[in-house]
């Protein structure tokens, strides 16, 4: 039984991960899909930022807390899109490693 768990957990996982249809075949599309993603989540952040500002009357004062969370993505998701731009290569290993 041990031995069935100890597959699972090593095995399956890389395989399914390295087999899956979700990840680019290759860096280009990879920085395609990474930038695109990335991009989306930038205008999603800053919809939601603009819509906590604009309806403030009707959600309330927001917590200083949601502007951090906000600017934390923003400045994650932008440092991401901004490092996938100037990213030459990428092993597969890499790429796994970062989906």
């Amino acid at each position: 039984m041990n031995s069935v768990v100890m597959l699972i957990a090593t095995v399956v996982p890389k395989r399914l991960v390295r087999e899956s249809s979700i990840l680019a075949p290759d860096f280009g599309s990879f920085r395609s899909q990474e930038s695109t993603f990335a991009g989306l989540n930038l205008f999603l952040l800053a919809a939601l930022l603009i819509t906590h500002l604009s309806f403030s009357t009707y959600f309330g004062i927001p917590p200083p807390v949601l502007f951090v969370a906000l600017a934390a993505g923003l400045i994650v998701n932008t440092a991401d899109l901004i490092w996938i731009r100037h990213t030459q290569f990428l092993s597969p290993e890499g790429i796994v490693a970062l989906t």
